[in-house]
């Protein structure tokens, strides 16, 4: 990530929809997409480390414990919505859903209690893991051009 973050009053929304769907975030090439594809073999292990590196919590043995991970080819997307909706209207839970890739508006991969999260609050989750990511890379001493060569 060769960029640093913009002023403040560019965290918005809007910038942070076109980081994502920039060179930062996207692979562009077909080396690149392979690196991406050959490493989401590991997407559990990746996922904790990239927590730990933001500093959000993710130990296992307490903060993970109402979790429910939803793996395979086929139906994830169906399996998720049912079990959100059990939780959420049998159980009384507050619910917090997060699916990929997503069918009109990139919001509806994060859902609370069934709804799509609001264009201000995807922004300044963004900016805020953004901001995290690129503290951690300036304390590394990593260098990076895209996301994928966090490794």
């Amino acid at each position: 990530m060769t960029t640093s973050l913009p002023p403040e009053d560019e965290q918005t929304y809007n910038n942070a929809l076109a980081a994502l769907l920039s060179s930062l975030h996207q692979s562009q090439t077909p080396e690149e997409i392979k690196k991406a594809a050959q490493r989401r073999t590991r997407t559990p292990s990746d996922m904790r480390r990239y927590l730990s590196r933001i500093s959000l919590p993710h130990d296992s043995n307490l903060h993970c414990k109402n979790i429910v991970h939803i793996t395979g080819t086929k139906g994830k997307g169906s399996t998720a919505a049912i079990c959100e909706s059990v939780l959420r209207n049998r159980d009384g839970l507050t619910t917090g859903t997060f699916t990929s890739p997503h069918l009109v508006d990139i919001r509806e991969r994060i859902r609370i209690d069934g709804k799509p999260v609001s264009k201000e609050v995807f922004g300044q989750a963004y900016w805020e893991i953004r901001r995290r990511f690129e503290q951690w890379k300036q304390g590394s001493g990593r260098s990076a051009t895209s996301i994928n060569d966090l490794d």
